[in-house]
């Protein structure tokens, strides 16, 4: 039983108390960046004149992993004074970001998903998370117009984002490029074999 009212938590205690649980009871427990916020960008340098400024950089509250290079989904918590889906805009902006297949937003009472293959969304129960197998699955038969992936392919994606993890970065010192252009830009380098997340072809 919580020591205080939901309605009092801090997003932080409604991730200790609700959504991290939630997470572990699903198996995610060794396939999950958790706790504190995880950055996957620095932020991007604007440059007006002699003013150099960068801005804030983008974190994620989770970040959920298949395995140590190939993240599947990303999920942004907020107190429960907000709605479940009230963080989802942000959950699919860095979804969008970093190509992942799933996005979810929480507050505590329950789950809102984003299929990014799909372009559906639902709301889940707290205790009723999908686990890692349980959305690998779904990414695999949903990817590429429906026709699924290959093991190879899966293969290649993980390759893929630790490349894109080393080098999408670089782009920082260069005046107005979005985080958006980081990634396309790292595609033209690095064409793998193989359709993206969302069912187009590099090449």
């Amino acid at each position: 039983m919580p020591i205080i009212d939901k309605k009092q938590m801090t997003e932080e205690d409604i991730k200790l108390n609700y959504i991290t649980p939630a997470l572990h009871s699903k198996d995610w427990k060794d396939k999950i960046t958790m706790e504190t916020q995880v950055k996957f960008t620095d932020g991007k340098i604007n440059i007006h004149g002699n003013i150099t400024l960068r801005e804030k950089p983008k974190k994620a509250d989770y970040i959920l992993y298949i395995n140590a290079n190939n993240p599947i989904a990303i999920v942004e918590a907020k107190d429960n004074n907000h709605s479940v889906s009230y963080g989802m805009q942000q959950a699919i902006e860095y979804a969008k970001i970093l190509d992942l297949p799933f996005a979810y937003s929480s507050n505590g009472d329950a789950f809102m998903e984003h299929d990014m293959l799909m372009g559906t969304e639902r709301e889940i129960p707290i205790d009723d998370f999908p686990t890692p197998d349980e959305l690998y699955l779904r990414f695999k038969r949903e990817s590429n117009g429906c026709k699924g992936f290959s093991d190879e392919a899966i293969s290649s994606y993980e390759v893929y984002f630790s490349l894109y993890q080393q080098l999408a970065g670089k782009s920082d010192n260069e005046e107005e490029e979005s985080d958006e252009d980081a990634v396309e830009k790292f595609r033209k380098l690095f064409k793998p074999d193989f359709f993206d997340l969302n069912g187009d072809a590099y090449g």
